[in-house]
């Protein structure tokens, strides 16, 4: 069984970096099995990626209720604060990022760019999360207008 485990990220890496110092919380572990009576890896990585995510649902459903609505929390001097904690890290290594963004292997996890264009530059193949903020760059030297709404124009001299 693996365990999974939670902190913020307020926390200087000087106490965090101990064990003796609490810092961490357990939520929960995640079963392991090797899938023996499957001989298609293909489908037992696909049983396995999809055992990942049922048993993240609901170790991970009471951080989104959270992030959604509102928690009160108190601080270690006793202070009650209204918070909205939002999940919004997470490590890793390479095949755990690729099951947690559900890409392919061989494929980015950060930018979505696929295995064909690895290494190559941004503008070539920009993949989804690029946006049109990366080719400002290149719009300068043609001198024009670009209309993002009614009220908002951008002018390239």
């Amino acid at each position: 069984m693996y365990p999974i485990y939670m902190t913020i990220g307020n926390i200087p890496k000087e106490i965090h970096c101990k064990p003796s110092s609490h810092a961490y919380v357990l939520l929960g572990y995640l079963p392991t099995t090797w899938l023996e009576t499957v001989n298609n890896q293909a489908k037992k990585r696909r049983l396995l990626s999809n055992m990942y995510h049922a048993c993240m649902i609901p170790i991970t459903e009471p951080l989104k209720s959270a992030g959604e609505g509102s928690v009160n929390m108190s601080t270690a001097t006793g202070h009650v604060h209204h918070n909205h904690p939002i999940f919004g890290g997470f490590i890793g290594d390479y095949p755990e990022q690729v099951l947690n963004t559900c890409t392919l292997t061989g494929d980015c996890p950060n930018c979505g760019c696929t295995h064909q264009f690895l290494g190559d530059s941004i503008l070539m193949a920009p993949g989804p999360y690029a946006t049109w903020m990366l080719f400002l760059p290149l719009l300068t030297p043609l001198r024009m207008t670009l209309q993002i709404s009614s009220e908002t124009v951008l002018r390239f001299a």
